[in-house]
């Protein structure tokens, strides 16, 4: 190949814009230095790096899914259901329940509206069915009870009224929403994800 001081540098396009650069020497002779495998080792980084991404999204969703349990009272003690607020009560399908949707309007969060509603139906609080018959849990607390809970969006599923009976909910300090600031991780990740998209 001859020297740049020698050769005229040209780009030039080929099928599938694969690019290459025409030197012309001396003589008036073409040499072809052809850029496809950095072209091939640019693409691989891409498809390396959407791969991880794609990884890092699928798992964080799972995550999402045991953060979620931690910011509602007994969420992960729910006989049956390790996901209370999917359909498949296991957060493996996309698809929320009332319970779900109810949690998602609420911010995500262990509010005293959500505590007070009774999403499924069945004539008994959220609170009274997990386990928070005052509305006064907060994240990282011990609910009142931990066993004998019944799942807030399966109206076939229902707590010992028992459980409640004598709990006096007069003067208690009730909750107002519960901190969901441990889902922001995820939110980087989607931003993340799509700044590697544009990249590519």
């Amino acid at each position: 190949m001859w020297p740049r001081s020698v050769a005229t540098e040209r780009r030039c396009y080929r099928q599938r814009r694969t690019f290459c650069f025409l030197l012309v020497d001396r003589n008036g002779l073409n040499h072809q230095n052809q850029a496809s495998t950095n072209l091939k080792t640019m693409k691989t980084a891409s498809y390396s790096a959407i791969l991880v991404v794609a990884a890092a999204l699928l798992s964080s969703k799972a995550d999402a899914s045991k953060e979620f349990v931690a910011l509602l009272p007994n969420g992960d003690n729910v006989p049956g259901a390790s996901a209370i607020g999917h359909s498949d009560n296991t957060g493996r399908s996309s698809a929320t329940n009332a319970f779900g949707n109810a949690f998602a309007d609420a911010g995500k969060s262990w509010t005293l509206s959500l505590c007070q509603a009774d999403t499924d139906g069945d004539g008994q609080t959220n609170g009274q069915e997990l386990g928070d018959p005052c509305c006064e849990w907060s994240v990282g607390s011990t609910p009142r009870w931990t066993s004998g809970v019944s799942h807030p969006s399966d109206a076939s599923k229902t707590s010992n009224e028992s459980l409640w009976a004598n709990i006096n909910c007069t003067g208690v300090t009730t909750v107002s929403s519960s901190d969901a600031s441990g889902l922001q991780p995820v939110g980087f990740l989607l931003i993340a994800a799509a700044i590697v998209l544009s990249l590519v």
